[in-house]
């Protein structure tokens, strides 16, 4: 079990990637990721099957946006899951 200021450090940390993604910020930056994915894939659907070094160019350019989706939602996961743990630690 953590300590109580290590869980309370996070759960504010998810309640600010949560607001951050409520922000016109956190949408445009939302929403750039998922344009860059689908454009990423239209480019990976067209790319010649034999260019090995552009493949993976465009591969990369979707992990990279799909690592910022992933890391936003993990905050806010951790977050939530602190939370929980300091309401289980107040009714012990």
């Amino acid at each position: 079990m953590m300590p109580d200021d290590e869980l309370l450090s996070m759960a504010r940390m998810g309640i600010d990637a949560e607001s951050f993604m409520r922000t016109p910020l956190g949408k445009f930056l939302l929403k750039k990721a998922n344009d860059e994915i689908a454009v990423a894939i239209e480019e990976l659907i067209d790319v010649d099957p034999t260019d090995v070094k552009e493949a993976t160019a465009i591969r990369n350019r979707i992990h990279v946006a799909r690592m910022f989706k992933v890391w936003m939602s993990d905050a806010i996961t951790i977050g939530h899951s602190a939370h929980d743990q300091l309401k289980e630690l107040e009714g012990m």
